[in-house]
């Protein structure tokens, strides 16, 4: 658990590093935000950070530890075995993104995210397709055997 809170803190610290310009000033100041809002506002960044780093590192571990294996030489698989088959291949898929983009992807499904550029638009498209495009691989693989 420490590794993942260590991981947020970094990540909350490099994206006001590297993009201050996205982030209130108040958030900058040697006594933090004085304004209950800007408090509120940097507050839910922090969690939100936080979640994502956990949701990693629980995907990571499902695709690491948890996922079952094919069931050796069963040809009628336990009841939900495709469904957990998939659930792994989509972890594993997301985890090849980069963070950037994980990020985008999981705003996009929580609909937390504000409102999208246009090239984040065209971004989150073309990775849904690509997602699809490797569960529809999976899915014919599994299909196949």
């Amino acid at each position: 658990m420490e590794d993942v809170v260590g991981d947020a803190v970094l990540s909350v610290a490099s994206q006001l590093k590297e993009q201050p310009a996205d982030f209130p000033p108040a958030w900058f100041s040697l006594h933090g935000p004085t304004d209950d809002a800007d408090a509120a506002a940097f507050n839910s960044f922090a969690w939100t950070v936080l979640r994502r780093r956990f949701h990693d590192e629980l995907r990571r571990r499902y695709v690491r530890e948890l996922a079952p294996d094919d069931p050796s030489g069963a040809h009628d698989p336990e009841p939900g075995y495709l469904a957990r088959q998939t659930l792994r291949r989509l972890s594993a898929e997301l985890e090849l993104l980069s963070e950037e983009d994980r990020s985008l992807v999981m705003d996009a499904v929580s609909g937390s995210r504000s409102p999208m550029s246009s090239a984040e638009r065209v971004r989150l498209m073309r990775l849904r397709s690509q997602l699809v495009a490797a569960l529809k691989n999976h899915l014919t693989e599994v299909a196949d055997t």
